[in-house]
């Protein structure tokens, strides 16, 4: 049989024990909520940065074509340029054709 200072020392442990694995499993709980703070953190921020990649290729996008735009334009004034000049000429020659 047990004496009762051997059941009150098991008891004591016993005791010991399950406040030490209750501490511990604070500490994981504790843990994990931090890890699960860190993830959601990094989860916003990507897709914050998708977000504002996508903001960005948009605006390259309409960038590139306001610069065919322009382009475009450019030859066009080309062409308009080039026909002044010619009738320019055109009608300086006929002017001197008819002095």
């Amino acid at each position: 049989m047990i004496s009762a200072r051997a059941a009150t020392g098991m008891l004591e442990n016993l005791l010991r024990t399950v406040l030490e694995v209750t501490e511990a499993a604070a500490s994981v709980a504790s843990g994990s909520e931090q890890m699960s703070s860190t993830a959601q953190q990094l989860s916003q921020g990507a897709t914050e940065q998708a977000s504002a990649e996508e903001e960005c290729t948009s605006s390259m996008e309409e960038m590139g074509a306001s610069i065919q735009q322009n382009a475009d334009n450019a030859k066009q004034t080309d062409k308009i340029a080039t026909k002044a000049a010619e009738d320019a000429v055109s009608g300086g020659e006929a002017v001197t054709f008819l002095i």
